[in-house]
């Protein structure tokens, strides 16, 4: 699924990055074309307006009307200008009005022939490199043509340029595509493996408490036995534990916005310490916590409680001896910091504890129950609020940090 993912990621991209490209093409060349025939029109123009000749006289040698220069006033426009113009009249007999091109660029036979051929057009261009403007004049109609070929070279070569880097950088984009993709479904892998496995982990969480509750059920059948009534309870707060976890994942994945209020939270610090205190204490662990006085923050109650909660069942399960947390506000932002001893795991970086049914794998682990969803409900909180989480392992410690 993740290879064909990506050669549909490859074929799209490389077709969007060609159709940009090709957009880019035309839009260039259609408008240096553009701007060649443009200025063409506008030199057959000033030969019409001189009736079809540059030259200061009339084609039947009087002067142009009004006594005026024919054509533009610049000398060197006349003179590098290549055209010629022929006139027709009703009966269809062709003359040559003016002729300004070389016998290798065109005859003034086929000269004549080409005018009797466009005589009932109007613009356009003829053989790619030939401009030409049909009108009237009386009841002759005349013909110019001028010769664009050296005002269109640098268009063609323009054009020539734009078509190998179209297909150029169509290639390279797809070689760089074939190579990135990887990088770039690299998320989408990520989480359809995260997916997988937390169906696999949630589906193992629940089938054991339901296998005990089905194998203690059938015994209760048989024989009515109190120590079986709870063995069931607890199994059963064990999945409504569970349950009730990945509701509140479901919830908060699917917030967009987290409502907060502003409220003195050392009281209700204060109240889940208590409750936890006893729970450390018939374990004969060592609990300390070190809350700055009268710390006020913003934030959402309930799932503030959830999360001091989670924290403080975390470090009751795992930890060998002692656990000390620390609450106190630093800039602006709140930090909360845990500390407890850790045997059998290895010092470094520990931020997979924060997925979803990861558990860390030491003698301590093997014998807690749990569900490996405490701390991941944590980080979603805590990254809700645009915080940050760490954890790590130093000399047997294991230190986990929030900043929000």
């Amino acid at each position: 699924m993740i290879n064909k993912l990506r050669r549909k990621f490859i074929i799209y991209s490389s077709l969007s990055v060609f159709i940009l490209l090709f957009i880019v093409f035309l839009t260039v060349n259609i408008t240096n074309f553009t701007m060649v025939a443009n200025d063409a029109d506008k030199v057959t123009e000033m030969i019409a307006s001189s009736q079809g000749s540059f030259d200061e006289q009339q084609p039947n040698g009087g002067p142009a009307p009004g006594g005026r220069i024919g054509g533009p006033q610049s000398p060197e426009m006349r003179a590098s200008t290549r055209y010629f113009t022929v006139s027709i009249d009703k009966k269809g007999d062709a003359s040559i009005v003016a002729y300004h091109l070389t016998e290798m660029s065109m005859t003034q036979d086929e000269a004549l022939k080409l005018a009797k051929e466009l005589k009932n057009k109007s613009t356009g261009w003829v053989y790619t490199i030939y401009r030409y403007r049909v009108y009237k004049v009386g009841n002759i109609t005349y013909v110019t043509v001028i010769d664009q070929n050296r005002e269109l070279t640098p268009t063609y070569n323009v054009l020539w340029i734009s078509l190998i880097s179209l297909f150029v950088g169509s290639a390279i984009s797809l070689l760089i595509l074939m190579r990135v993709s990887k990088y770039l479904v690299k998320p989408i892998v990520d989480s359809d493996t995260k997916q997988r496995r937390f169906i696999k982990d949630a589906t193992y969480a629940l089938k054991t408490p339901t296998t005990i509750i089905e194998e203690s059920n059938e015994l209760l059948k048989k024989a009515p036995d109190p120590g079986l009534n709870i063995v069931i309870d607890e199994q059963i707060k064990k999945m409504n534990a569970l349950i009730n976890n990945m509701n509140i994942l479901t919830i908060l994945n699917n917030q967009d916005k987290i409502e907060k209020e502003e409220y003195l939270v050392s009281d209700d610090i204060n109240q889940v310490v208590a409750k936890y205190d006893d729970l450390f204490k018939q374990n004969n662990l060592s609990f300390k916590v070190n809350l700055q006085d009268n710390l006020v923050i913003s934030f959402d109650k309930q799932l503030f409680r959830q999360m001091i909660n989670e924290l403080l069942d975390n470090g009751l399960k795992y930890c060998a001896k002692y656990f000390n947390v620390k609450i106190e506000k630093e800039d602006e932002r709140l930090i909360i910091e845990t500390r407890n001893d850790c045997l059998g795991i290895e010092d470094g970086d520990q931020s997979r504890v924060f997925e979803r049914f990861y558990r860390l794998d030491n003698e301590k682990t093997k014998n807690v129950d749990g569900n490996g969803l405490g701390l991941a409900l944590v980080y979603e909180i805590v990254h809700k609020y645009n915080g940050r989480t760490s954890a790590k392992v130093k000399g047997q410690e294991f230190i986990l940090k929030i900043e929000i």
